[in-house]
């Protein structure tokens, strides 16, 4: 059974050769190091705040989004390090890819989060999906996305420490409304293209 069921034919010289592709030139190794770099502890997170703190400055921010922006990077670094013991559970906030969200508070400060649980026993594409979205997650500080304060493990689950949104999710918001109006999706938009270009 002939795949052109429509016979249809290109004119001769409308289909170019591919020319060839000359091999590239040989990679040089990597160096190889005896030992790891010794980082002195501390200094990571010193760096990254530095960092986030230049880069507040070149971001067009209104004042109320610095202001939550920076309180936001002052409690994640109040928080520091989590552990399981840190959290009260609250209530169950939904369920997806492999893993429950729940809402819970910090004891010691108080603070209401969104926690991930992921449990470990997941497909592979599952778990390269959860160090891609670690790795973007501690790398991202904007005023339009929800803040990171961190991850660990614990009993054979990988928790996910978010800032808890209390409008809801996106899709439950559309769910809702059934059709969000044209200026706040421009809003929405603009955010993320901001994101995107930054």
């Amino acid at each position: 059974m002939s795949k052109n069921k429509l016979n249809l034919t290109l004119p001769p010289g409308s289909i170019e050769p591919v020319p060839a592709v000359s091999p590239s030139p040989p990679v040089p190794p990597l160096p190889t190091y005896s030992e790891p770099p010794v980082i002195p502890d501390g200094v990571m997170g010193k760096m990254s705040i530095d960092a986030i703190q230049e880069r507040l400055e070149e971001l067009e921010m209104d004042e109320e989004q610095r202001k939550r922006l920076e309180s936001f990077l002052g409690q994640k670094e109040k928080v520091g390090e989590l552990c399981d013991e840190d959290f009260e559970k609250l209530g169950e906030l939904g369920a997806g890819n492999g893993g429950v969200v729940m809402k819970v508070r910090h004891k010691k400060y108080g603070l209401i989060m969104a926690r991930k649980l992921i449990h470990l026993e997941v497909k592979p594409a599952i778990k390269k999906q959860i160090i891609r979205e670690l790795k973007v997650l501690h790398e991202c500080n904007f005023a339009h996305i929800v803040g990171f304060y961190g991850a660990f493990y614990s009993d054979g689950e990988i928790s996910i420490c978010m800032e808890y949104m209390d409008g809801g999710s996106l899709d439950l918001i559309l769910k809702k409304a059934g059709r969000i109006p044209e200026p706040i999706l421009g809003t929405i938009t603009s955010a993320v293209s901001n994101i995107i270009a930054a």
